[in-house]
């Protein structure tokens, strides 16, 4: 099963002995169904039409022992519980920090969601000797219910990633090279949820790039669209950051009338092979660009 290693990171970290998990649960498969019934007709109206429902707000649970060390006293004991409780009600000031876990599958790469601690809660029961060991339930609230692996994206220095885990700290995104008025190409994730990504054009010193158009293709249409009508050029960067909603240019907030976009949710990524096409203005343009996106799982 998946187990818990840690919540948070430097000073507010909580590190699980993986071996005293007794359960874990998340919800994040959970979908909020949104119908309208229609006045003499059966059934109703689905106000999402024909897209996929919107996510529940997450919540993980975990279920571990705290165990003292057998070969104390009673006393010894019933203050080291003392000491393990008071170490995992700690986790309560944290804030929102990274929930670590560890899939079944020892060889995959741990995954992570942004979760925050909604109650802490135990039941000392006579019979179970609480002096010696004692059942703790945690439940976190997890607004963004995903969890999340590293992708193609770079990890940031006090993250909570640990420190020579194969993963590669400059990242690995592949750059595809865009010229001339329209450019295919396949962005293919390893999650099975969407994920949405941070999109880098860059122009060298001898390119422009005009009306910058990238869309995601489904069955011919454009069903996501981010659009720059300006110009890149002279080693331009613009970075579109479609979780964060922002739009940076050479680092300077550049959210301005020039970027636009076709839906709330400004550009997607699905789980699998996803058609990308890449707009520009003029034959003579050219750029380069990136996608950095973290691996979504449900």
């Amino acid at each position: 099963m998946d187990t818990l290693v840690r919540f948070g990171s430097g000073a507010e970290q909580y590190t699980f002995n993986q071996a005293n998990l007794i359960s874990l649960r998340d919800n994040f498969r959970d979908l909020v169904q949104q119908a309208t019934r229609l006045p003499g007709l059966s059934g109703g109206v689905n106000e999402y039409g024909t897209g996929p429902s919107p996510r529940a707000i997450g919540n993980v649970q975990a279920v571990f022992w705290l165990l003292a060390d057998e070969n104390l006293t009673p006393g010894q004991q019933a203050a080291q519980i003392e000491a393990l409780k008071s170490d995992v009600a700690r986790m309560s000031s944290f804030g929102v920090k990274r929930l670590y876990k560890q899939p079944s599958d020892a060889s995959e790469e741990e995954r992570y969601c942004e979760a925050s601690i909604s109650s802490i809660s135990y039941t000392e029961t006579a019979s179970e000797q609480p002096h010696a060991r004692l059942r703790m339930q945690v439940n976190w609230q997890v607004t963004n219910p995903r969890w999340y692996a590293q992708g193609t994206e770079a990890p940031a220095w006090g993250d909570g990633t640990v420190w020579g885990a194969g993963l590669a700290w400059g990242g690995t995104a592949p750059v595809y090279n865009i010229s001339g008025t329209s450019t295919d190409v396949t962005v293919t994730t390893s999650g099975n949820a969407e994920t949405f990504p941070r999109i880098i054009i860059q122009c060298g010193a001898a390119q422009t790039a005009e009306n910058i158009r990238i869309q995601r293709i489904v069955n011919g249409s454009a069903v996501d669209q981010v659009r720059y009508a300006g110009v890149l050029g002279n080693n331009d960067r613009l970075v579109i950051n479609t979780r964060a909603n922002t739009v940076l240019k050479n680092g300077i907030s550049h959210y301005t009338s020039d970027y636009t976009y076709n839906n709330a949710g400004w550009f997607r990524l699905q789980p699998g092979a996803n058609t990308i096409k890449v707009l520009l203005e003029n034959s003579g343009d050219a750029c380069d660009v990136e996608f950095r996106y973290y691996e979504a799982y449900t």
